[in-house]
């Protein structure tokens, strides 16, 4: 499930880059890098419960 969720959380992220203006401060905070929080909880409990990230928003 590793590589499969590295690929999905990437693919998740860069869409929601692809969607906001590159001069957005969450564009900015997007790009950074979600913190270890956000990312564990995309991981451990929201892709566990729903098997995608379609309604999740990176904020």
């Amino acid at each position: 499930m590793r590589m499969m969720y590295e690929e999905m959380y990437g693919n998740w992220i860069n869409g929601h880059l692809q969607r906001r203006a590159k001069s957005s401060e969450r564009w900015r905070r997007l790009k950074e890098g979600h913190g270890h929080a956000e990312s564990d909880f995309a991981k451990k409990i929201w892709l566990e419960a729903v098997d995608d990230f379609g309604y999740l928003h990176p904020e």
